[in-house]
């Protein structure tokens, strides 16, 4: 019987084994308590065990754990970024197989699958101790990491199949920076460009912190939730980052779009989320809103959908010349 080869490593100070990587990296734990689908956990595992992705993933092992450092996140995907490049395109053949319609598509999937592997095994290794350390609740860690899960069904929603294609967002989720407070997501962060002045006259300062609020698509924008979630995120700064205690609150999204008022009901919720905050900037030709409405990257609105009166009154909106475009905004608590 051939014994398993065995690969020396950095996990935990031992020795992993090649095709053992999914369980000693405990990724089931985690594709359960964010409930990924289970097709992407059967590929996830069939990854794993591919000797081709495995001796990528030990190779960049020290690269790959640096994605929980929020000193080094940043840099360190995009090193992996341009790794996985080369690795996808090279290694297309010999990785499992996914269906697409081209030989491109297809290395720009499995390269979403493996940086999909590598996200949940940093996430797991690195980045729960590191909740455990701070004593943040174990549920806000999986909560944090149920973006995982959203951003592979909403995938599916605008491509038709599961994959993933957020590499480029999800280092804040494994290096600290972002997390999942009720309803809502909170980015930590400090002012590094010019002084921001609202509406109301309020400003955010260079060099001050401030909580960026990102609307995840299963966001309840009820005015209890939201409320419960502004507060939970105000308690939990005081608690774990007290830089960020009486941090202001800041986003930049389509929903604070001056357009949206006329298309909208008075009752709206999109309308009461946007309602908190006074506008201290506007770009009306922003159009990231269509991906967001419209589950498309076509911008054509011809072939946008018309399944919400929100869809129809949009689509129209623009048809006729209209712009949606994004709007920035604050308010403090």
């Amino acid at each position: 019987m051939q014994a398993k080869r065995r690969i020396p490593g950095i996990y935990f100070g031992t020795y992993m084994e090649e095709n053992n990587l999914f369980e000693n990296l405990k990724l089931a734990e985690i594709c359960k308590n964010i409930s990924l689908p289970l097709p992407l956990q059967n590929q996830i595992e069939e990854f794993f065990k591919n000797p081709h992705f495995s001796n990528f993933f030990i190779q960049n092992q020290n690269e790959i754990w640096l994605l929980a450092d929020a000193s080094s996140a940043a840099k360190s995907f995009a090193k992996l970024d341009l790794l996985l490049e080369d690795f996808a395109q090279q290694n297309s053949q010999n990785l499992p197989s996914l269906s697409a319609f081209s030989a491109n598509t297809i290395a720009a999937q499995q390269k979403g699958i493996c940086w999909l592997c590598i996200y949940l095994a940093a996430a797991q290794n690195k980045t729960l101790p590191q909740y455990q350390q701070r004593g943040i609740d174990k549920n806000i860690f999986y909560q944090t990491a149920g973006a995982f899960t959203r951003f592979c069904r909403e995938h599916l929603e605008t491509f038709g199949f599961l994959g993933f294609d957020r590499a480029f967002w999800t280092f804040r989720q494994t290096s600290m920076q972002l997390f999942r407070l009720g309803t809502l997501e909170f980015e930590l962060c400090t002012n590094g460009g010019d002084t921001m002045t609202a509406q109301n006259g309020d400003k955010i300062e260079r060099g001050e912190k401030y909580l960026y609020v990102h609307i995840p698509s299963d966001a309840a924008l009820t005015q209890a939730e939201l409320e419960k979630s502004y507060q939970t995120a105000k308690t939990f700064c005081a608690k774990h980052f007290e830089q960020w205690k009486n941090a202001v609150f800041f986003t930049c999204t389509w929903l604070l779009s001056p357009a949206l008022k006329a298309l909208l009901p008075p009752d709206s919720k999109i309308l009461r989320f946007a309602g908190a905050f006074s506008l201290c900037a506007e770009n009306p030709d922003e159009t990231e809103y269509i991906e967001w409405l419209f589950k498309t990257q076509n911008k054509n609105p011809a072939f946008w959908c018309e399944n919400t009166s929100l869809q129809r009154a949009v689509k129209q909106f623009v048809t006729d010349g209209g712009k949606i475009g994004d709007a920035a905004g604050f308010f403090r608590l």
